[in-house]
């Protein structure tokens, strides 16, 4: 689940076109300016080009600095971060903070964690915030959730594969659950499922 996202890529590609230096933006991490701490997080997480290596470690560092100073895209990270290393307690922490400011990505992951533990109803509640806020996570997983508990052909379920098909143009892993679950539409269902995709687009 660690796909850069879009948004992830153009906060990176902000750092080439900036004037600023890394020291510039750790000065102003340092003294607890959210926007650069949560850039440098982001940085140190996935790297950038051949300027900085992926370093976790810093990573959490900047995240925590940003969270603390009030970021909640950093409090989604930490969270995502918590999720991969299978710190559930701690990463819903991280999400409930970061969904209570109305963070797309922490209400994506919430409503995953909420599902896995049986909470289909409050789950769904979650995966649509995200998903009216266009994160492309939320509608992976509300699409995953629609194709493994709607009957085929159903409105829900092709509802589902609209999600799925939108969330693979910015995160390649939709694409390994629609493989999952092949099904040959009808003539009908095709514009179901058309309709669909241009209310999620």
């Amino acid at each position: 689940m660690k796909k850069i996202i879009l948004t992830i890529v153009c906060v990176l590609l902000s750092f080439s076109i900036h004037a600023k230096t890394l020291k510039d933006y750790e000065r102003q991490a340092e003294s607890g300016n959210p926007d650069s701490a949560f850039k440098l997080g982001i940085m140190y997480e996935f790297g950038l080009k051949d300027q900085v290596k992926p370093n976790l470690n810093k990573s959490i560092r900047y995240y925590e600095i940003a969270y603390a100073n009030g970021e909640p895209k950093a409090a989604a990270r930490l969270g995502v971060i918590n999720y991969d290393r299978s710190s559930k307690k701690k990463a819903i922490e991280y999400f409930k903070a970061g969904a209570e400011q109305g963070e797309s990505l922490s209400e994506a992951y919430l409503g995953k964690i909420l599902d896995e533990n049986g909470k289909k109803e409050t789950a769904l509640k979650f995966y649509e915030k995200s998903v009216k806020k266009g994160n492309p996570y939320g509608k992976m997983f509300l699409g995953e959730y629609y194709l493994k508990n709607e009957k085929q052909g159903t409105d829900n379920f092709i509802k589902g594969y609209a999600l799925l098909v939108n969330a693979n143009k910015l995160n390649k892993d939709a694409k390994l659950i629609i493989n999952r679950y092949p099904y040959k539409f009808n003539k009908a269902e095709q514009e179901t499922l058309k309709k669909y995709m241009r209310q999620y687009q």
